[in-house]
């Protein structure tokens, strides 16, 4: 049995493992690739919606999470290897040779003489110089585990709904917060990656009590544990329609994504055969309309599949053709909105730093410190040495050779 558990845990805390898996899903990944153009949505669909994906993919988060306690287990074993003869860890040290017997005084001058340092306990001699990578790999192997651990959770909890936020108008309801959209701004920004910022201020609460929060582009805001992933801009005019061969009027704000300039939309008339589409006309002088909030648009009234009837319009005014009366009084920002309940985010987010913090560790030790371990073992008339080198393992080879050619010429 207890072999059996042994071999078990062997596989599990095989590096092999993830590599493997992931190449599962890389093949499924180029075989999607020859059916649709959307071939990460599809995975993720295909994912979501198949148990034994998910049980493949749950397999990675536990394989780094073995292999992680495996070399927790390792480094603790070597940080206590020098003080006893006893419990020397299996399989950890590259390199193990046997001489006779030793004389402490002369081992200890050869260890000084290579810039090692050292300490002795009994029959116990621990040589060692340098820093090891060991906290950088642990950061790296718990970034990864929160990294497939938080994809494997997103994949499997993640709520999202597509809204939109109306400058002026209350949060929508599946928010589940009362709170109303205050402003909406557009501004010029910078930056290294964007060239506008984007900010949404939103009372929450209502009276008093009320609190005002801003939203950005990024990183995304969150209310009641839904996140805010703004997508995309709009306009909500306030349209109002007059048919020549009817003196009802069509009043209404309606919402277009009609931004940048040039995107079109349109909105059917309800209980009637016209459509009106819209179009913002970009300005001469190339100012944001989005910034400025000077909003010209070019219209298509549409009776069935005929045009009946075309013009600009700009913010504030009325046109009059053909019998047709067409007036853009005011309007209001708006703007396209992911809602995302993840509980797998928190998680992604601490794997970059977990990576962050893995790479601004290992790059300066790995660079000019690296870890470089000397054990010798005296028993039985015969001394053992074990060696391991996580940088500069050639230079620590033929240090470790030369020592041992200078202990054997005087044994």
């Amino acid at each position: 049995m207890r072999r059996l558990l042994r071999g078990f845990h062997s596989i599990i805390a095989s590096r092999a493992v993830t590599p493997i898996i992931l190449g599962c899903f890389a093949l499924i990944y180029i075989i999607i690739a020859f059916y649709t153009d959307e071939t990460l949505v599809a995975l993720m669909a295909l994912v979501r919606s198949n148990s034994p994906l998910i049980l493949l993919l749950s397999c990675i988060p536990v394989n780094l999470l073995a292999i992680l306690c495996r070399e927790t287990a390792q480094f603790s074993d070597r940080r206590h290897a020098g003080l006893s003869a006893k419990g020397l860890p299996v399989g950890t040290y590259q390199e193990r040779v046997f001489l006779g017997t030793v004389q402490t005084g002369l081992l200890e001058k050869k260890i000084e003489q290579s810039g090692y340092h050292y300490r002795i306990k009994g029959d116990s001699c621990a040589a060692w110089k340098g820093i090891s990578i060991f906290p950088a790999r642990f950061l790296f192997l718990m970034g990864s585990f929160c990294l497939f651990a938080g994809i494997l959770v997103s994949l499997t909890t993640r709520v999202s709904l597509r809204d939109v936020v109306i400058e002026g108008e209350p949060l929508p309801e599946a928010v589940g917060v009362r709170g109303r959209v205050e402003q909406i701004t557009l501004r010029q920004h910078n930056g290294i990656i964007l060239s506008h910022s984007l900010d949404m201020n939103i009372a929450l609460g209502e009276g008093d009590e009320a609190s005002v929060r801003k939203f950005g582009v990024y990183p995304p805001g969150r209310i009641n544990g839904i996140f805010f992933y703004p997508r995309y801009l709009g306009l909500a005019p306030l349209i109002e329609f007059t048919p020549p061969e009817s003196g009802q009027v069509f009043s209404s704000y309606i919402k277009l994504m009609i931004y940048p300039p040039g995107k079109e939309d349109g909105v059917q008339i309800p209980r009637s055969p016209y459509r009106i589409s819209f179009t913002i006309i970009e300005p001469m002088t190339g100012a944001e309309p989005y910034i400025t909030g000077k909003f010209n648009l070019r219209f298509k009234v549409l009776k069935g599949n005929d045009q009946v009837s075309e013009g600009t319009l700009p913010l504030g005014g009325t046109v009059s053709r053909g019998g047709y009366t067409l007036s853009f009084p005011d309007a209001k920002k708006l703007v396209a909105v992911d809602f995302v309940k993840d509980p797998g985010l928190p998680l992604l987010w601490i794997a970059g730093l977990l990576f962050l913090g893995a790479i601004v560790a290992y790059i300066p030790i790995r660079m000019f410190a690296p870890r470089r371990e000397i054990i010798f073992i005296q028993r039985n008339g015969s001394t053992e040495v074990f060696s391991r080198a996580e940088g500069r393992a050639a230079k620590h080879r033929g240090i470790l050779h030369n020592m041992l050619d200078h202990l054997c010429q005087s044994q």
